[in-house]
């Protein structure tokens, strides 16, 4: 028999007709807490459930000690998962406190903020806080993913302004903080690098691929991202060029001891007969050490036939 179902006091043998009237008799004694702590966890007051030692808190609906901390593993006291209306409502409510409560207390509330601040501006702490949300992030399914992007977009359409303002907040705290050192992208930018070499070999970016034929030239080219097929047709329309050629060729450039072939995106022919080899590309790669390699090699090339070298992209 489950221990809650239990009709006879462990205490002093007394027999019960239900497992309610036990517990109601336990005030007799120390109470039904103390009763269930002696008798079914051995004195010993059980754990959290998700491994961090935390002690559980007594529940009184569950009528025994909690499964789950309260909090701790995404868990309610009542040790299951709160529905996502239980969340909603938890939030909303905590919401509504927490601006009564700013209202109330507007100086210690500034305080509070002020304290935030300064914490946040801990090294430790910062990267445990974005620790905490990539690990969140990591741990969605793909459907709460699908809610998160939704709930995004919707905050950009209805509340264009309030999202452009933080923003605009986070990207200058960013600008701040990448230009203390505070941020090293050498493998990022590495990785990122070669994920987009990646889908340039295997065919380039699904959604912005396919071919143009050039009116200028008579030329079909196969383009492999938006922007190529946009500095294209911008070719085509500049009455100072003469002509133009899509991946003309391919430069040799060294990193380390292994040596890579380069194939820049444009050579492009002035009515002045100068040429100018151009490079379509986020202004976020140009830091990165293949792409470094790859425009010094460029750069020289360029150096020895008298050409122009130059970056364009749509931003």
């Amino acid at each position: 028999m489950n221990f809650q179902d239990e009709r006879e006091c462990r205490e002093c043998g007394r027999q019960f007709d239900n497992s309610e009237s036990v517990r109601r008799h336990q005030r007799t004694h120390e109470g039904y807490e103390a009763y269930v702590l002696k008798w079914k966890w051995h004195g010993n007051r059980p754990s959290c459930a998700c491994g961090c030692n935390t002690l559980t808190g007594w529940n009184v609906a569950a009528k025994d000690y909690a499964r789950y901390a309260d909090r701790h593993g995404g868990k309610s006291t009542l040790g299951r998962a709160r529905t996502a209306e239980e969340k909603f409502a938890i939030g909303t409510k905590n919401t509504i406190k927490t601006k009564q409560w700013s209202e109330f207390n507007p100086e210690k509330a500034l305080l509070k903020v002020q304290a935030m601040n300064v914490a946040n501006l801990d090294p430790q702490v910062a990267a445990k806080r974005i620790e905490a949300v990539r690990q969140t992030y990591r741990n969605l399914t793909d459907e709460q993913r699908q809610r998160f992007r939704d709930h995004t977009t919707s905050l950009w359409r209805d509340q264009r302004p309030l999202m452009s303002a933080a923003h605009a907040k986070a990207s200058l705290t960013f600008k701040e903080r990448a230009s203390q050192g505070l941020y090293d992208f050498t493998t990022r930018n590495e990785n990122l690098s070669k994920a987009i070499t990646k889908l340039y070999l295997e065919g380039g970016f699904k959604w912005s691929v396919g071919d143009y034929t050039s009116s200028k030239t008579g030329e079909v080219i196969f383009y492999r991202s938006s922007w190529e097929l946009e500095y294209a047709k911008m070719l085509d329309t500049n009455a100072a060029v003469t002509t133009w050629d899509y991946e003309p060729f391919a430069i040799k450039y060294v990193i380390g001891t292994k040596q890579h072939n380069y194939v820049p995106d444009f050579l492009v022919t002035y009515v002045d007969d100068t040429k100018e080899l151009v490079e379509v590309k986020p202004p976020s790669l140009d830091s990165t050490n293949v792409n470094r390699a790859k425009r010094l090699a460029a750069l020289e090339l360029c150096n020895k036939n008298g050409w122009s070298y130059a970056s364009w992209n749509s931003l």
